[in-house]
């Protein structure tokens, strides 16, 4: 994990994102049993966007390489995965074939 501009802001948009994909996947969870603590599909969303605009921020402005995760990687089961991650799983699957 690099950080080329290391900051406060950096380390409180991780933080967000961290809470995030973590709020995201089990408002996933809830939503797929039906379950009684879903997330309404307007709230859902409006999380999901923000989620993805801070992890462009980060990214884009900031510099940031690497998962955001501090396990270095992104739940599989997540409905959303850092760009990091993404483009890891993609070449896997290249590679793969």
């Amino acid at each position: 994990m690099v950080k080329l501009m290391p900051s406060r802001e950096v380390d409180v948009i991780l933080s967000r994102l961290r809470v995030g994909h973590i709020w995201l996947t089990e408002r996933h969870r809830f939503w797929v049993a039906g379950g009684s603590g879903a997330a309404s599909d307007d709230v859902f969303l409006r999380g999901l966007d923000l989620w993805d605009g801070l992890e462009f921020v980060l990214r884009s402005v900031y510099g940031y390489q690497g998962c955001i995760m501090e396990s270095g990687v992104c739940l599989d089961e997540s409905p959303v995965g850092c760009r990091y991650c993404g483009r890891q799983r993609s070449q896997e699957r290249v590679d793969a074939n």
